[in-house]
């Protein structure tokens, strides 16, 4: 059996947030931590908890988002960055890439696509 995977949320608002949050909730091993939308509150909980995977969501101002990603990835490395957005333009999704992120995933988030995400790029469920 897989142990338990945790996660930290940055969010755009509300919506975002409760669309990442059911989607976190399907999966049995997976237990959310935290979540808000300040960047430096969220970096200190991530300092603070150590948990296995942060998912950012990627906003209308989408540049502090990424600057936070490139952030965490040098800062915090043995976190998993999942980028997440409703906008999945081929730009945004690069960009998030290559600031750091593992994984991209569009909000609201499929359950299939989360679980492949935690199998390929966390090794979990397995």
């Amino acid at each position: 059996m897989s142990e338990q995977i945790t996660f930290v949320v940055l969010s755009t608002g509300l919506d975002n947030f409760k669309a990442i949050r059911k989607a976190l909730s399907a999966e049995s091993r997976v237990k959310l931590l935290a979540g808000g939308n300040d960047t430096e509150q969220l970096y200190e909980e991530i300092v603070r908890l150590k948990p296995s995977a942060a998912i950012i969501a990627l906003g209308p101002n989408s540049e502090v988002a990424v600057k936070f990603i490139q952030r965490l990835s040098s800062e915090c490395p043995r976190t998993a960055i999942i980028s997440a957005a409703e906008d999945a333009s081929p730009d945004l999704i690069l960009r998030s890439l290559r600031a750091g992120a593992r994984e991209f995933l569009r909000i609201p988030i499929a359950t299939d696509e989360l679980s492949t995400v935690l199998v390929s790029h966390l090794g979990v469920l397995q």
